[in-house]
């Protein structure tokens, strides 16, 4: 299983069906069904899990600072939804929310603008795939 991971093969949220084909052929797969111990499957499942926490972390981060971006933005007791103001001519900043129409480098631009400790620490890989789970 961890070659795969290395090879990308297997990323946070895989699925078997998405696997399978690439491993039912495999001796190493083969040679292990049947006999005592964990299954292909239940190791499947065991690495998938582990990228899928590693993923809900780094998601858990980026959204962390998108609330303290769109935290700036509003004022303390304002209940304002941060629209523009046509009366004064003046646009305020509209909150940041990810969405079909977000682009991966509006989402980078923001995160690495307003980043903190946890997300200075992520690759721009680790920041691809956050993007590709919220958009």
């Amino acid at each position: 299983m961890q070659q795969f991971v290395n090879e990308g093969k297997i990323k946070a949220r895989t699925k078997w069906k998405q696997i399978y084909p690439l491993l039912s052929n495999d001796d190493r797969y083969l040679s292990m069904l049947g006999n005592p111990g964990s299954n292909p499957l239940e190791l499947f499942w065991d690495v998938v899990d582990s990228l899928d926490q590693k993923l809900d972390a780094k998601l858990g981060a980026v959204n962390v600072v998108i609330r303290k971006y769109n935290a700036k933005l509003q004022p303390e007791g304002s209940d304002d939804d941060m629209k523009v103001d046509s009366e004064e001519g003046d646009a305020k900043p509209k909150a940041f929310a990810v969405g079909p129409e977000t682009t991966e480098e509006e989402l980078l631009a923001l995160v690495k603008s307003e980043s903190d400790e946890i997300v200075r620490k992520m690759s721009d890989e680790d920041l691809r795939e956050v993007y590709q789970n919220v958009s």
